[in-house]
């Protein structure tokens, strides 16, 4: 298992981004998309129908979305994530202590209840009062799972041996393996010195990891990938998942 300062054997193509709830999964698998051009599908998107319902396709486009040669999605929902694991390439783990990621998810689900955001398929968060009537609120939920990724990630390094696995323990540690390791991995050749690494690392640290620094490419079009389009932007009138079809 790879630390924030480790460098990454390979370009990540194919990313996972594990975590409990609330810890910044999406956030960086934005972050993740913006650098490196590789498109984001939100798994919670392809979970949840209509009114919180589960989708019954959702297996389906999950199996689609792993034969993609490239993807970035969240590691989330039991049923799913053997076949993520198997088809990735990198998972980053997000272990930030519990005194981090509570009061982020706290917030989030505060703003979004307050203000009413639009998350997936029409979906809203809940009155905030079933924290305390729902077993299975988003907060309680995170509570509880938390120490189950501490015996899950370990283990997928037995049963997956391609996977490379980041650990990532800190925000500063997040910030680090951003402009490290993964700017390293992004360059076209390996770096020919260490002035060159420092380079491309502040570049990375002036665009907020907003610019690309990969290599400029055509993205795969198939048809057979399209279910990869499912795009996730925030806009003014709140949360809204685009789903694109792409022509082959």
């Amino acid at each position: 298992m790879l630390g924030a300062s480790d460098p990454l054997p390979r370009r990540p193509r194919r990313i996972l981004l594990a975590g409990v709830t609330g810890v910044g999964k999406t956030t960086l698998a934005r972050r993740l998309e913006r650098l490196t051009g590789i498109p984001h599908t939100e798994i919670d998107a392809l979970y949840h129908g209509p009114n919180w319902t589960y989708r019954e396709t959702f297996l389906a486009e999950v199996a689609e979305l792993a034969a993609c040669p490239e993807w970035i999605t969240e590691w989330q929902y039991r049923s799913a994530r053997p076949q993520l694991a198997a088809a990735a390439d990198t998972l980053i783990w997000l272990d930030l202590p519990r005194r981090v990621a509570l009061p982020r998810l706290i917030r989030r689900t505060v703003r979004r209840r307050l203000r009413r955001e639009v998350l997936w398929n029409g979906n809203v968060e809940g009155p905030l009062w079933h924290f305390f009537t729902g077993r299975d609120h988003i907060i309680r939920w995170a509570l509880r799972t938390q120490r189950k990724y501490k015996r899950t990630v370990p283990a997928l390094e037995a049963q997956h041996p391609h996977l490379t696995i980041v650990r990532l323990r800190t925000s500063r540690e997040v910030e680090a393996w951003v402009a490290g390791p993964l700017a390293a991995a992004l360059l076209p050749d390996p770096p020919t010195s260490a002035a060159t690494q420092r380079s491309v690392a502040a570049e990375v640290g002036r665009s907020g990891g907003g610019a690309s620094i990969a290599p400029p490419k055509r993205r795969s079009r198939s048809a057979y990938c399209s279910i990869a389009r499912h795009r996730s932007r925030r806009e003014k009138s709140g949360h809204r998942v685009l789903r694109n079809t792409i022509s082959a």
